[in-house]
């Protein structure tokens, strides 16, 4: 019994070809360069994400978003979203509320 080969032995137009053993994979990672502080005067902005890690304790990018219409900063640099880390903290700690005692 002769059966005809699944592969003729070319390759497919869209296949891409083998890595080889030197070339090593590219990942996403290592084509989108780690967040970066941008420094301003007096402040340094952060990533949203890692203010909101660092500075909320790790809530969600979504808190952060609805604290914004109660006043937390952020701006928006190519595109994406940063926090003055002075202010935003500076912000947190004015929402510190603390009871009163009664005399």
């Amino acid at each position: 019994m002769n059966f005809a080969p699944l592969h003729s032995g070319r390759e497919h137009a869209h296949s891409a070809p083998p890595l080889s053993k030197q070339e090593p994979a590219v990942s996403v990672e290592s084509q989108n360069p780690a967040p970066v502080c941008i420094e301003i005067p007096g402040d340094v902005l952060i990533p949203d994400e890692e203010f909101c890690q660092v500075v909320l304790g790790g809530c969600t990018r979504r808190t952060a978003t609805r604290y914004e219409r109660e006043g937390l900063p952020f701006v928006m640099v190519a595109g994406k979203k940063y926090r003055p880390l002075g202010q935003g903290r500076a912000w947190l700690a004015s929402r510190i509320k603390v009871r009163r005692r009664r005399s």
